[in-house]
């Protein structure tokens, strides 16, 4: 599966992409998708993340909303969740904090 915002072009190779990405890390258990978004955020306070390694894929613990595509394992435990009593804050993460100031202003 691939989740896509309804305004994302997408290189033309981008199938191919994330079927490496899987064939060569999707079965490290600690491999919870692929993105096709290079992160630029540092998720512990939002400031810029500036990684230089000659544009090669890199593991981030934060997940890219930009061509999203879910490890089919972990996609099915996010699905099973039960919701009304799953928190999905994680401490110290500054998107967390986004989240909960969003549900605070009974926004969502």
């Amino acid at each position: 599966a691939m989740i896509l915002e309804d305004d994302m072009v997408v290189s033309p190779v981008w199938y191919k992409w994330v079927k490496l990405m899987f064939k060569t890390y999707g079965r490290q258990p600690h491999i919870a998708g692929v993105s096709l978004q290079r992160q630029q955020m540092r998720a512990t306070d939002g400031a810029q993340l500036t990684v230089s390694n000659g544009g090669e894929p890199f593991g981030y613990m934060l997940v890219g909303s930009w061509g999203f595509s879910p490890h089919p394992g972990q996609w099915r435990e996010f699905i099973r969740l039960d919701w009304s009593s799953t928190d999905p804050f994680v401490p110290g993460l500054v998107t967390s904090s986004w989240f909960r100031c969003v549900a605070r202003a009974c926004i969502l």
